[in-house]
């Protein structure tokens, strides 16, 4: 059944793509195949992930658009959003063209600082507010732990934390340590 509803969904997928590279004109003439893969990225689906870092120096717009032009120059990241209100920037890439390494070198370059990374995990069991202290106190006793917001409400513990000192599965096992399970 699950191979079933996997093929359907490619098989919709599919459609889909070949319908979106119908020839313009209408001539019928074109080679909808070709268009079809080039949607696709020459066949093969594309995994992005996605970062978020918090960063420090972007004082005005002009700052933040200097920034959005050279992460776009990288081959493999498309961003998001950098704003110099919030400073944040967000971005997406190919992990096989690129890396948050390579990100951060292109953010350090314009004369910014990566402050922290943020990431938003979903924790299960959390079911009253003494459930999410225990989960921000296991956060807070993180040496590179910036910020923690956790809510029972919606289930989440958004971390910013210094990537130099600890990484995102570090902040996952602070969770699971407090006596709380992860979402997959």
């Amino acid at each position: 059944m699950k191979l079933l509803i996997t093929l359907s969904s490619c098989a919709i997928a599919l459609t889909s793509l070949t319908q979106a590279a119908t020839c313009e004109k209408g001539c019928g003439k074109c080679d909808v195949t070709s268009r079809a893969a080039a949607l696709l990225g020459g066949g093969q689906v594309q995994a992005q992930k996605s970062v978020h870092y918090k960063i420090t120096g972007m004082k005005s717009e002009e700052s933040a658009a200097q920034l959005k032009a050279a992460l776009t120059a990288v081959e493999g990241a498309s961003v998001e959003k950098v704003c110099h209100k919030s400073g944040c920037a967000v971005v997406k890439y190919d992990d096989k063209k690129t890396s948050k390494e390579v990100i951060q070198k292109v953010i350090t370059s314009k004369g910014l600082t990566v402050a922290g990374e943020r990431v938003a995990i979903s924790v299960l069991g959390m079911t009253c507010m003494g459930c999410s202290r225990e989960v921000s106190m296991a956060l807070k006793k993180l040496d590179g732990c910036l910020t923690s917001e956790v809510s029972h409400k919606t289930g989440k513990a958004v971390v910013t934390f210094d990537a130099k000192k600890i990484s995102r599965a570090q902040v996952e096992a602070a969770i699971t340590a407090s006596g709380f399970k992860l979402a997959k």
